[in-house]
């Protein structure tokens, strides 16, 4: 689920979505539920969030059988809150099992040779890219360097390829930006983040090895994320840096930068340099000691791609982030709420005291 608010509007820390997936019947089983929140009050950002049933190794639990289930989704602002409507994405998917005899290989649940200790093993000049505005513009890139700009309140989207056993290790580096003077003694500061998400669209964690948030004064600054191997039954693994990481495919990157970052940055976009690595030998399925793939084409695009237009103001909510139709609306930031279900069904709710009536920032949920 994502929700979209306008950029920089005011939210508090525990801001966001609640969502839950259970059985239907009078008495309902909850089958997963997460809280995503904004993690700052600082202003709006994309805010996303997945949920999943996911049949268990041995398939006896009661969210185990096939059936209705229920997705709900609750909205959670604080009363100071900026009180707009957020426009909504839903996405569900369903996902076969594996073939009848399929073994599946291990799960990987250690970072192994992309420790935090480990930066990413690419070199050469970076290269100039324009990330997108949410999951479905996220601009392709590769293993390598690659360089872009990012305005206060603003999320650029990037996607790279992973494929089953390999991983994905990446660092965000923020460049030194000149401040402007203040008379008074105030000391100004915003905020750096980062966030990977499946080809799913569920959030990866960091575990202990990554940083993906920090406070920006607008001197350097570096994140860094990453995954563990793709395998097929990391699903059950309990770890939030593991359980997701179990399909192979596209994983997204996203980059914000602080709206507060406004108050002292001189300039209006702010640079970033990805480094990507995707390390491991590719394979050819998720199945037990499967054969090194024969097709691991990477379409990343060329040096410059992307990058033809300056950094503008980001108006992902407004424009549908990507979307063809505006009735779909779209989102700067998310996940997919995966259910292996037979069907689905969404209830939006508000807190008490936030009436329906009220105007309408970028678009209408």
């Amino acid at each position: 689920m994502t929700a979209v608010p306008q950029p920089g509007v005011p939210v508090g820390y525990s801001d966001g979505l609640q969502l839950r997936v259970h059985t239907s019947g009078e008495f309902p089983t909850v089958c997963d539920n997460t809280r995503a929140t904004f993690h700052q009050d600082e202003g709006a950002l994309p805010v996303s969030g997945a949920v999943s049933r996911v049949p268990t190794a041995k398939a006896n639990a009661t969210c185990d059988q096939a059936g209705t289930y229920h997705l709900e989704v609750e909205r959670v602002s604080a009363k100071g809150s900026d009180q707009a409507r957020w426009p909504l994405e839903l996405r569900m998917a369903v996902e076969e099992p594996l073939p009848a005899g399929t073994v599946p290989a291990q799960s990987a649940a250690e970072f192994g040779e992309i420790s935090k200790d480990q930066v990413p093993r690419v070199d050469g000049p970076a290269r100039a890219v324009t990330g997108g505005t949410g999951f479905n513009d996220a601009v392709r890139i590769g293993e390598g360097v690659w360089k872009d700009g990012l305005l206060p309140a603003q999320t650029r989207w990037y996607k790279v390829k992973v494929g089953w056993g390999q991983q994905l290790r990446y660092t965000v580096d923020f460049g030194n930006e000149p401040t402007v003077d203040h008379d008074d003694l105030v000391v100004r500061r915003s905020f750096v983040s980062t966030s990977l998400h499946a080809p799913s669209r569920a959030p990866v964690g960091t575990g202990t090895e990554f940083s993906a948030y920090k406070g920006y004064f607008g001197k350097p600054s570096v994140l860094d994320h990453g995954t563990v191997p793709v395998t097929w039954t990391n699903r059950w693994e309990p770890a939030a840096h593991v359980k997701p990481v179990r399909s192979a495919g596209d994983y997204y990157l996203a980059v914000s930068l602080g709206p507060d970052t406004a108050t002292f940055a001189e300039n209006p976009a702010v640079g970033v340099v990805l480094r990507v690595e995707v390390a491991g030998t590719e394979l050819a399925g998720p199945q037990k000691d499967a054969p090194a793939a024969t097709d691991t084409t990477d379409d990343a695009p060329a040096a410059g791609a992307g990058a033809e237009k300056a950094p503008a103001k980001d108006t992902a909510a407004a424009e549908g982030a990507g979307w063809a139709s505006p009735w779909v609306l779209a989102a700067a930031g998310g996940a997919l709420a995966l259910l292996v279900v037979a069907a689905a069904a969404l209830v939006v709710r508000r807190r008490a005291g936030r009436g329906a009536g009220g105007p309408t920032r970028g678009g209408t949920a």
